[in-house]
């Protein structure tokens, strides 16, 4: 971009707009409480992964609180749980990557997820294992994110 004349380009005004509504979004929130909430959702979500017998990817101290990895348990099929998740209960989860693929799910817990966000992400995670036949405490990962979410964070 030294040179212009090489380049010729209009930058989406869209983008630009979303870009400054996001900052303004951000701001409002403020970062330190922005942050302590995403480590609070991630939190919650891996109380309640844990709460039903999954296993997490990395351990607590190394893990970054926008996003985790959740290894299937054994008769889980990866393709129906996310097809199941997304057709019957709208929810959208990513797929393993790599040699972690068809082994895990990945769920993202940042920018302007909330309570009800994950708490009807963990509710679909529960039904769609049910699905499958895999045997776990109904409700048990939706009561731990309530547990988690109802304490107070001073």
């Amino acid at each position: 971009m030294d040179d212009p004349s090489k380049y010729f380009a209009t930058h989406s005004v869209n983008i630009v707009r979303a870009l400054h509504q996001s900052c303004k979004m951000i701001l409002s929130e403020g970062l330190d409480a922005r942050f302590a909430r995403h480590m609070k959702l991630a939190a919650a979500f891996r109380a309640a992964m844990r709460s039903i017998g999954l296993r997490l990817l990395c351990e607590e101290g190394t893990s970054a609180s926008t996003l985790t990895v959740t290894y299937y348990p054994d008769g889980i099929h990866d393709g129906e749980f996310r097809k199941a998740m997304a057709e019957k209960y709208g929810v959208v989860v990513a797929g393993g990557l790599g040699p972690l693929s068809q082994k895990v799910f990945r769920v993202g817990h940042m920018g302007n997820v909330n309570r009800n966000d994950l708490l009807a992400t963990i509710a679909a995670v529960e039904g769609s294992l049910a699905e499958q036949h895999y045997d776990f405490k109904a409700g048990a990962g939706v009561a731990a994110t309530n547990h988690i979410l109802a304490k107070r964070s001073d």
